[in-house]
């Protein structure tokens, strides 16, 4: 099973670099973001998103790496790939 997500980038947002972007998931078990079982991004100018794809279900995100930044508080996890991203808080139940 694939599942194909799409994330359009808000122009506030657009950054003046090349950022890296990084589809995820969470891992509930792990506490943490994760790209197992996700596509690299493609940016699709037709329709001025980016595209990935998941042969799992689960939270998913398009999270944006600038640069490696190394976690240092508890409000931060860690991807795979050693980016460190803010914490999100699920909100709801």
């Amino acid at each position: 099973m694939n599942i194909s997500l799409y994330f359009q980038v808000l122009n506030e947002y657009t950054p003046t670099f090349t950022p890296q972007y990084l589809c995820t998931y969470y891992n509930i078990n792990a506490s943490k973001w994760n790209e197992s079982g996700c596509t690299a991004p493609q940016y699709n100018n037709q329709f001025n998103r980016y595209e990935c794809s998941c042969n799992h279900l689960s939270t998913f995100a398009l999270v944006w790496s600038p640069y490696f930044v190394p976690c240092n508080n508890a409000t931060q996890v860690q991807l795979t790939n050693g980016t460190c991203v803010l914490k999100s808080d699920d909100i709801g139940s």
